[in-house]
C-alpha cells in the first residue's frame, strides 16, 4: 500500500506554514482533501517489487552460507520488518521510502546478485518521491507530473529484471 494512502494525507507537499515579514507564521495554501492518484498505484507496485527482492535470498548461495552471510540475512530480515511492519500507520515505511540513504543502505544488505536490481528500485523510489513533491508543490495536485511516469518506471524495472540474472530465490 502506498504510504500516503495508508496515512490518508499528502506527505510530500511543502511546509504548511512560512515565516512572514513581521515574523509571524502564515499558513500556505493547503491541498484539497486527500484523494488517491496514479502515483499511489505505481508506488504500490514498487512496494511489491521491494517485497520480492528483500524477502528472498539467493538460492544459488544457500549451500555456501557462512557466518557473515547469516549475519547479513539477519540484518536483511530486520529491514524487511521495518518495511513491512504488519500494522497500518507505521512511520518506518515513510522514512525508508522518503529518505535516500535509508533505502540505499538497505539495498547493500541484499545478496550480491540482488544489489543491481535493488539499485534500480532505488532509482524508481527517487523518481516517485520527486514526482510526489512536484505534484504536491502547489495549492492543487499538478497532474502534469503524472505524464510519462508509467513508461519510465516500466523501463527502469525492466532493466532491474534483466540485471537479476534469473537469480533463483530462496524465501527468507
Amino acid at each position: 500500500m502506498a504510504i500516503e494512502v495508508d496515512s490518508q494525507d499528502y506527505l510530500f507537499c511543502p511546509r504548511r506554514e512560512t515565516i512572514g515579514p513581521d515574523f509571524t507564521l502564515q499558513a500556505t495554501p493547503r491541498l484539497p482533501q486527500f484523494r488517491s492518484n496514479c502515483l499511489h498505484d505505481l508506488e504500490s507496485a514498487w512496494w511489491i517489487a521491494v517485497f520480492i527482492l528483500f524477502c528472498n535470498r539467493d538460492k544459488s548461495e544457500e549451500e555456501q552460507w557462512l557466518e557473515p552471510e547469516t549475519k547479513q540475512a539477519d540484518e536483511q530480515l530486520v529491514v524487511v520488518q521495518q518495511m513491512f511492519p504488519r500494522v497500518l500507520g507505521s512511520t518506518s515505511r515513510y522514512k525508508i521510502f522518503s529518505q535516500r540513504n535509508l533505502f540505499s543502505d538497505a539495498v547493500q544488505l541484499l545478496p550480491s546478485r540482488f544489489v543491481k536490481a535493488g539499485s534500480k528500485l532505488n532509482v524508481v523510489r527517487y523518481l516517485l518521491v520527486e514526482r510526489y513533491e512536484q505534484a504536491e508543490a502547489g495549492a492543487v495536485i499538478d497532474r502534469e507530473t503524472f505524464l510519462g511516469i508509467n513508461e519510465l518506471m516500466l523501463k527502469i524495472l525492466d532493466i532491474a529484471i534483466k540485471e537479476s540474472d534469473d537469480t533463483p530465490f530462496l524465501k527468507l
